[in-house]
């Protein structure tokens, strides 16, 4: 549905208050005082690019969280606040406009912490405290999960990379959101433009291989990976040559073939390529064709995107290709974040453990 926009968005303003839809995430950072009573780990900080972003869990949380894991539901799960800092941390004016690439950075943010896509809704900007404009809408919004004990889904058991419960989200999200910040606002406007383009491809993808069942998952991705393959080795590190070649073949990019492009990708990030004994179906398809993590995967999406070709893709070996897709992607997303705490290990059932890529 188009937004109904009430309002001039190029008139100046201080704030806007915005909700967020099925943020399955409990624990925040700080604490909120509502009248008599404390609301503990009930509000999260985020701050980067000139912005500031109060992220207030719902004193109802309780109840929505019910309703979204029962019923597949949608709730308004955080109010949030918006608003521009100066260089002397002073708020400053902005226009609604201006505001918009925030709101976007919010719901990709949250979205990939929740591995659901994360709605934002109704946004109302303000000017000196009173309502200057509204817009009338709701951004993508996944319903909410349950546990299913066939696939784990959130709540509880859910093995998305991010705890919400016991990581501990003042020490790790507000950091983790400042480096999203710094690629989403990049001083340079061409890469600026490149890491929104990523950014937006990365959730979106990575969101639906956790919405889709194992036998379609695995098609978004390995999605999600050749993108960060061409991110990282030809863009930003220049491992790859990525255009064209003198002679006019195939640039170096273009030689490797997709799994060798994975498997370049996760060496880069310090993932071992090797498939772990908790994958004992896609374990044995591999040692039967002497193949690692990164060849087995391909061929499996190579086997979904042509059915023709679906010879010996078994339910069992499509599941576990899809969780280890997953764990390589959102590692690699975490790597490239500069993220360095811990992660909940879907390999391990839910296992918490540091990132593969710091000592110790």
């Amino acid at each position: 549905m188009f937004p109904a926009l009430i309002g001039d968005p190029n008139e100046p303003i201080d704030e806007i208050r915005f909700y967020l839809i099925n943020f399955q995430v409990v624990q925040l950072a700080d604490d909120v005082q509502r009248d008599e009573q404390v609301d503990h780990k009930a509000l999260l900080k985020l701050r980067g690019g000139g912005w500031e972003i109060d992220v207030e869990r719902r004193i109802d949380f309780s109840r929505a969280l019910n309703h979204m894991e029962e019923r597949r539901g949608y709730a308004i799960t955080h109010n949030c606040r918006l608003v521009r800092q100066g260089s002397q941390g002073e708020r400053q004016k902005f226009t609604f406009q201006e505001g918009e690439s925030a709101l976007e950075a919010v719901q990709l943010f949250t979205s990939f912490v929740r591995g659901g896509m994360v709605g934002v809704a109704l946004p109302v900007g303000y000017m000196g405290g009173a309502p200057v404009l509204e817009r009338w809408d709701v951004t993508t919004t996944d319903p909410g999960r349950y546990p299913d004990p066939h696939r784990p889904r959130p709540y509880h058991g859910w093995y998305v990379w991010y705890d919400g419960q016991g990581l501990g989200a003042a020490k790790w999200l507000p950091s983790l959101f400042n480096q999203f910040a710094e690629r989403w606002w990049h001083p340079d406007a061409q890469l600026q433009a490149f890491w929104r383009n990523v950014l937006r491809g990365l959730v979106f993808t990575y969101t639906d291989a956790e919405r889709m069942d194992e036998s379609r998952g695995v098609v978004p991705a390995c999605t999600a990976l050749e993108t960060l393959c061409w991110a990282i080795l030809v863009e930003t590190e220049r491992w790859l040559t990525g255009g064209r070649s003198t002679d006019g073949g195939d640039n170096e990019f273009d030689k490797l073939s997709a799994a060798g492009q994975i498997r370049l990708l996760l060496r880069w990030a310090g993932i071992d390529t090797a498939i772990p004994s908790s994958l004992p179906e896609l374990l044995r398809k591999a040692r039967s064709s002497n193949w690692d993590g990164p060849q087995v995967v391909v061929w499996v999406r190579n086997r979904v995107v042509h059915p023709d070709r679906r010879d010996q893709l078994t339910d069992a070996i499509a599941t576990e290709s899809l969780r280890l897709a997953l764990w390589n992607t959102e590692l690699v997303i975490l790597k490239v974040l500069g993220y360095d705490g811990y992660f909940r290990d879907r390999l391990d059932a839910g296992g918490i453990k540091r990132v593969p890529w710091v000592a110790g």
